[in-house]
């Protein structure tokens, strides 16, 4: 079924299941976050991996503790976790949050423990992020930017790009190098980014939260403008509506709870 036969109800209807089931991933991750913050936090201070004002950049007036990136890995992890045992209604005919995204997070907060704790080189740092963007390459997370961008000066994914002794290159072959460039470059930038607003007490929580927000707003705007059919398991499988929502809103609640 094409999607324009859905009415402007239906999409409505659609976006609010969707939203509806997803919402135990916020609270479990809000709550899982909310628990293991002080115990990971106790740990930090114990072992002696803690960040020590210098009166130079480092303003803050009293040590504070490392290791807030395990707790927020470990509350967007159960809410992952809880969509993907809990999942009911539309949610449920729809892929899960894609291996390859869990995997990116696991090579980031390692990246992010390692540094913590041994002060990793920079080049060290960005190999570890590298490796996050090289894990959602692999199951072209993405991939549809590129598509999009590169469609209508080069052709269709399908058309020939050019051939060289009998072998033959795609647009798609193009556009897959090119998603895993920009998946690094958003990957490395992102982490940088985040690691820079990292300097004041709910700097980074907080503007995080509010793009999780922001992103949420737009992937049930997606689902809205492009409802995946849940009659068709062709198209639902192929769909990653779910999977945005669902991380949307594990991030949002792990945020959350870290702020508390």
């Amino acid at each position: 079924m094409n999607c324009d036969a859905f009415g402007h109800a239906e999409r409505r209807a659609g976006a609010r299941s969707l939203l509806r089931h997803s919402f135990p991933a916020l609270v479990a991750s809000f709550a899982v976050t909310v628990a293991v913050v002080p115990a990971v936090r106790a740990i930090a201070h114990r072992t002696g991996v803690v960040d020590r004002p210098d009166k130079v950049r480092k303003l803050h007036g009293r040590t504070v503790a490392y290791l807030g990136g395990v707790a927020l890995f470990v509350g967007v992890f159960a809410g992952i976790i809880t969509n993907g045992l809990l999942a009911s209604g539309d949610l449920a005919s729809l892929p899960p949050v894609p291996f390859s995204v869990v995997l990116g997070m696991i090579a980031i907060t390692f990246t992010g423990l390692a540094d913590d704790i041994w002060k990793f080189d920079a080049r060290l740092k960005i190999a570890g992020q590298l490796v996050a963007a090289a894990a959602l390459a692999i199951e072209e997370i993405g991939v549809n930017v590129a598509v999009g961008l590169m469609s209508p000066v080069l052709g269709a994914p399908e058309d020939l790009l050019f051939s060289v002794g009998g072998i033959g290159v795609s647009n798609a072959t193009l556009s897959y190098w090119v998603v895993t460039g920009l998946v690094a470059m958003f990957v490395l930038g992102g982490s940088n980014a985040a690691n820079l607003l990292d300097g004041l007490d709910g700097l980074l929580s907080g503007i995080t939260a509010v793009m999780c927000v922001g992103l949420l707003a737009l992937s049930l705007a997606i689902v809205y403008a492009f409802p995946p059919d849940m009659g068709s398991v062709g198209d639902g499988t192929q769909s990653m509506a779910g999977a945005r929502i669902v991380l949307c809103l594990s991030l949002l609640g792990a945020w959350l709870g870290f702020l508390v």
